[in-house]
């Protein structure tokens, strides 16, 4: 289920964003591109003086496989047993 959002409850989009970040880290996609996406800011400011890129085609990418795999889960996709 994901949880609808609001201007007055801004959890559930802080959580979805996170959510995405963790997985399509897990995907192995570039933090920096990731970060990009989420339109946050580089902390270190020498690299961000030098970044000239905004990412978009790898970003278009990304949602893609963002959207694939959202798909796959509302489908039922096969969950696999983790073992305690």
């Amino acid at each position: 289920m994901v949880p609808s959002f609001s201007e007055s409850n801004p959890a559930p989009r802080t959580a979805l964003c996170s959510l995405a970040r963790t997985v399509l880290g897990d995907m192995g996609h570039r933090w920096e591109v990731l970060e990009a996406m989420l339109s946050h800011a580089l902390v270190n400011q020498t690299a961000a003086a030098y970044v000239r890129t905004s990412y978009f085609e790898k970003r278009r990418g990304n949602m893609q496989q963002w959207a694939d795999y959202l798909a796959k889960v509302e489908a039922g996709a096969e969950v696999i047993p983790l073992r305690a």
